[in-house]
């Protein structure tokens, strides 16, 4: 699940500013920083904080990510 994160903050990094802009309430900068810890700074990652972000920060990024793939051209 590390890894998936750190992949998700990878992606959250390389959004340009106009698909940001689509969904600007959502925290695209904590998430790329949340990456850098995971894949920086990995032997002090909180694995309670790491789930709290899974139960309670995932299901609604994953209804942003949705939303944003109908709207965004590819």
């Amino acid at each position: 699940m590390l890894r998936n994160l750190e992949t998700l903050g990878e992606a959250a990094k390389k959004l340009n500013s106009r698909t940001r802009a689509l969904s600007a309430g959502t925290p695209w900068r904590e998430i790329a920083g949340f990456r850098d810890v995971i894949a920086h700074d990995y032997l002090e990652v909180d694995l309670d904080l790491v789930w709290n972000v899974i139960e309670s920060e995932l299901p609604g990024l994953r209804e942003t990510v949705i939303d944003l793939l109908g709207r965004v051209d590819t």
